[in-house]
């Protein structure tokens, strides 16, 4: 049985890096997701947008409720096996041409501006790229966000465009940088990695990898 066949039956798996591990979320984790997004700076990054708090604590109330059925899948992020502090998800991978939209929240403000947040991304693509057989994986991010913005170009992702949203909630005008990277580009970069990440499988199911 090849690795991508496990992952289809087993959720009880691990991306492992130097400094975090992607694990599959479940319900029992969303009390700390909805603590997270009680912060407004948090809220405001991640969607985009100046808006009053009121519209701040809507998105978040509205993204949280809905937080499981807004992706295909969404994987923590601990850091050294210890503290959940964010998550990365991805929806669109039942699209024929094998792209995905991609995003990465890392929750905990005492682990912002520390690396992990890159490292966490490089270790989803190396899931998607190599076990999911994604072909090309697709994100935004506001213009404001100079942070994420240096994020995603350190994993490789070049910018494709820009465009401009309205916030339906406030009708604020919310300026994006559309960007997008391939998996023949992530392969010519996998120099990034100090130490290859890897996949591990619950012993239960007779394999580790």
């Amino acid at each position: 049985m090849f690795p991508f066949d496990l992952l289809r039956i087993n959720n009880d798996f691990r991306v492992v890096g130097e400094n975090c591990v992607l694990i599959p979320m479940s319900k029992r984790d969303l009390a700390l997701v909805k603590k997270w997004f009680k912060d407004r700076d948090l809220v405001s990054y991640a969607f985009g947008t100046t808006a009053e708090d009121n519209v701040l604590d809507k998105i978040a109330h509205e993204y949280t409720r809905d937080f499981f059925s807004n992706s295909d899948e969404i994987m923590g992020i601990w850091h050294n096996d210890i503290d959940l502090i964010g998550f990365v998800n991805y929806s669109g991978n039942g699209s024929p041409s094998g792209i995905v939209r991609i995003g990465v929240v890392i929750g905990s403000e005492d682990y912002r501006s520390r690396g992990i947040g890159t490292e966490a991304m490089n270790l989803a693509l190396y899931y998607l790229f190599d076990y999911k057989g994604i072909k090309r994986i697709d994100l935004d991010t506001v213009s404001f966000n100079e942070r994420a913005l240096k994020c995603f170009q350190k994993c490789g992702f070049k910018k494709t465009g820009e465009m401009t949203q309205v916030n339906f909630l406030d009708g604020e005008l919310i300026h994006k940088i559309e960007m997008s990277l391939d998996k023949k580009e992530f392969y010519t970069t996998i120099e990034r990695f100090g130490k290859m990440p890897h996949i591990e499988f619950s012993k239960e199911n007779g394999s580790r990898r």
